[in-house]
């Protein structure tokens, strides 16, 4: 058995007697009470295999031997269902639609099998057909349903396959519409679960496999007839079986299979789905009397998943994460991000917000990034944030502008001219400009110099040369 509680584990240990116990009981007490949020209670269902799924997200909130390959009994008339469903709804044919069963539409159903008796010949609508199986289980409205919607129960079986491979579903193999016994057949808990996720997309399916009690008009071969539920967790004259939240879906039973049950339930805004598959039959102290565990241990799985799960919502789209600088802008230098939707997942009723941890994305301060300058719109997209709950992933969504935030002409002027400045090419310019300035000016005051010497030069000449023709002689 495998329990998917991912919520954190339990503590066992040995003691060699009585003071090591208690020392470790009261270490264990000091160090694991912080975890106490992952305290689910561990649940085991008996049954060959049993699973419980979000109706939503398909998430596995129990599972036990889920993939193992086992007979699913007249589970099989979900998928029967669907097709009709889909027949009617693509137009093929209509709920109203008048269907008359062949001569040979009891080929392979037993005579011990679930009946309401009809006969060749006879002849009843598409929705009275589905009452039949869904609420009697009548094991020959599924052939006949099959062979108005295929022709063939033979070609109505590979219709079935390829849609449960359209599903996801890899453990299963469909060989009859109905689910008597063949070595072919078998499914999942998996994969039936997925099955009855598909059937409860169809509100007419829901309806029908909800009833607890119809009756059928009479037809052209038979009296009226009553029909009650084999689904006995939505009769409410057994307490021991009956959950008032549960909707709909298939009961199944036969030797090889034991006691199946799919069945659906909705509380407090969560819709989960629930598989059993191989129950037992338990003898009672009243003799020939036997408690069906199927619906029993169905009971006792939903009890424990509402006991044990809420919805919490863990993000909400009007939340104000932070604030984000903001250069170039005008009248402000920052932006509140807000997360673009909300979210929210099922989690364990006693969960800490302390044990969910947030990753909050900005795109703006993340390394090399450029700096986040105005203008900014309202929505626009800035960053993003996840969640993590005990190794659990929940997002990303989206972080996005709560407001919009104008630019400053002055400031993005400065800052283009800051830019430009910062630009290689620019600061290499700068550079050959201040050398060929400082080569000028070099030269400048070199040319400077040699001409301010040849004034000299010719100076002193012209100072000798008035000497000399001042005295009159030679010296």
């Amino acid at each position: 058995m495998r329990f998917l509680h991912f919520f954190g584990s339990n503590v066992t240990f040995r003691s060699r007697g009585l003071i090591s116990a208690l020392l470790m009981l009261a270490l264990a007490a000091l160090t694991l009470a912080p975890l106490s949020a992952f305290a689910v209670e561990p649940l085991v269902i008996d049954s060959s295999a049993a699973v419980l799924i979000d109706n939503d997200t398909k998430e596995v909130f129990y599972a036990n031997n889920e993939f193992q390959r086992l007979a699913p009994a007249s589970l099989v008339k979900l998928m029967t269902a669907i097709l009709a469903a889909e027949a009617v709804e693509r137009g093929a044919t209509t709920y109203g639609a008048e269907v008359t069963a062949s001569a040979t539409f009891m080929h392979d159903v037993s005579w011990d099998a679930s009946s309401i008796g009809m006969v060749s010949g006879e002849t009843l609508t598409l929705e009275e057909l589905l009452y039949a199986m869904l609420v009697a289980s009548a094991c020959e409205a599924s052939n006949v349903i099959a062979e108005h919607l295929a022709g063939t129960t033979d070609y109505f079986v590979q219709l079935m396959n390829a849609k449960a491979a359209e599903l996801g579903c890899v453990d299963t193999n469909f060989a009859n519409a109905h689910g008597l016994p063949d070595d072919a057949a078998y499914s999942s808990a998996y994969d039936m679960a997925l099955i009855a996720r598909e059937f409860l997309t169809h509100p007419s399916l829901v309806r029908i496999s909800s009833t607890v009690k119809h009756t059928i008009p009479e037809t052209n071969k038979h009296k009226e007839r009553s029909l009650k539920t084999t689904n006995y967790i939505l009769r409410d004259t057994n307490e021991r079986y009956y959950y008032k939240y549960a909707i709909g879906l298939k009961t199944g039973s036969t030797g090889a299979a034991g006691f199946c049950l799919a069945s659906s339930a909705e509380r407090n805004g969560i819709h989960v789905i629930g598989i059993i598959l191989g129950a037992k039959a338990i003898e009672t102290a009243e003799p020939d009397v036997f408690e069906v565990q199927s619906f029993i241990e169905m009971k006792r799985l939903f009890t424990w998943f509402f006991d044990n799960f809420e919805y919490r919502i863990l993000l909400n789209p009007t939340e104000l994460i932070q604030s984000i600088k903001v250069a170039q802008a005008g009248g402000t230098d920052s932006v509140v991000i807000r997360p673009e939707s909300g979210l929210g997942s099922i989690l364990p009723i006693d969960a800490e917000d302390g044990d969910i941890t947030r990753n909050i994305t900005v795109y703006s301060e993340e390394e090399s990034a450029e700096a986040l300058a105005a203008p900014i719109e309202r929505g626009q997209t800035l960053g993003e944030i996840s969640l993590e709950y005990n190794g659990k992933i929940f997002g990303p969504v989206s972080l996005i502008a709560n407001s919009d935030v104008s630019r400053s002409e002055a400031a993005h002027i400065l800052a283009k001219t800051q830019d430009a400045f910062n630009q290689t090419w620019v600061k290499l310019a700068i550079a050959f400009a201040v050398l060929l300035v400082g080569l000028y000016t070099a030269f400048s005051i070199r040319r400077a110099s040699i001409r301010a010497k040849r004034r000299k030069a010719r100076k002193a000449v012209d100072l000798e040369s008035v000497r000399w023709d001042g005295s009159g002689e030679d010296s």
